[in-house]
């Protein structure tokens, strides 16, 4: 494998993180924001205690979150983020994957656009998080796993392929002109900076940080932060929110995503004991041999 699981999943949590500190560097007025964070720090925070993916529980711990959230800002960039947990518990197995996020769409009012959306996410964050990713083949292999719908998706995404594959003939291209407005057109950006500029962290989260939409740098965050690893993404970055302006909770900080990516990836791989999150995690928590992953 290119990079270690775990500094992919530190990668995800942590791009979602500088995604949105990029994507409000500017924003004048904060004082009653909710940081999106807390929507991941719920929902891991739920698979850690059970150790395993319980609707009712999960979908408890979330909805505490996501009514306090602004309701200005996008359904579909929440049902993302507060997904995200889940897709890195589930990376290995698509069938558990799609089910279990399909349950979770009660939450988002069973949005057809907040459907395709997570299972388009999940998709490309299960690929590079199995290092298992054909560029030529994603976006194809991606509108599969999404399946049936009404929405506009699946023919975005082939223009967004279209437009990538002319790039790469030395083309030009105008991505938000040439894009039909839509409901979900922050995945639809967000996966055309990450697939047109794979390898360069800096240069993806940089190119979405021009969008005014919130959404787009999140979701471009966590798309090049799983395949790039925590390793692919600056240490400047990672500690450069003090110059932000922007004081975030004590649950959405850097050391907090750091610290909810090991639990995931200690609970995911099986531990014999874990203590309840939040915590510091010892060296002497004993995790399971490969292939004895505990019951999820």
């Amino acid at each position: 494998m290119r990079y270690p699981l775990i500094d992919r999943f530190r990668g995800a949590l942590l791009g979602a993180l500088i995604g949105e500190f990029l994507s409000l560097n500017n924003a004048r007025e904060l004082t009653n924001y909710i940081w999106w964070e807390e929507l991941i720090v719920s929902s891991g925070q739920s698979l850690i205690e059970l150790g395993r993916f319980d609707i009712e529980h999960w979908g408890t711990q979330v909805r505490k979150k996501w009514h306090n959230c602004d309701p200005s800002n996008s359904i579909v960039t929440a049902a993302v983020i507060a997904t995200l947990p889940v897709m890195l518990f589930f990376h290995e197995n698509t069938v558990k994957l799609r089910n279990n996020l399909l349950t979770t769409l009660d939450i988002w009012g069973n949005d057809p656009e907040v459907r395709d959306a997570v299972l388009a996410v999940s998709h490309v964050v299960a690929r590079s998080l199995n290092d298992n990713v054909c560029w030529q083949t994603l976006i194809p292999q991606t509108i599969d796993f999404v399946g049936d719908t009404p929405t506009k998706l699946p023919q975005n995404l082939l223009q967004i392929d279209r437009l990538i594959s002319n790039a790469a003939s030395g083309g030009k291209i105008d991505t938000e002109s040439n894009l039909e407005l839509s409901a979900i057109t922050a995945i639809e950006l967000a996966l055309y900076y990450f697939i047109s500029s794979p390898e360069d962290f800096r240069l993806c989260m940089l190119r979405a940080h021009r969008h005014p939409c919130l959404g787009v740098g999140i979701i471009s965050g966590i798309l090049s932060g799983t395949y790039n690893s925590r390793s692919g993404i600056s240490v400047n970055w990672q500690i450069g929110q003090s110059n932000l302006k922007i004081t975030p909770s004590s649950l959405t900080n850097c050391s907090q995503m750091l610290e909810l990516a090991d639990a995931l990836v200690t609970m995911w791989s099986g531990v014999y004991e874990l203590n309840s999150y939040p915590s510091k995690f010892k060296d002497e928590l004993t995790i399971a041999a490969p292939n004895v992953i505990g019951y999820r």
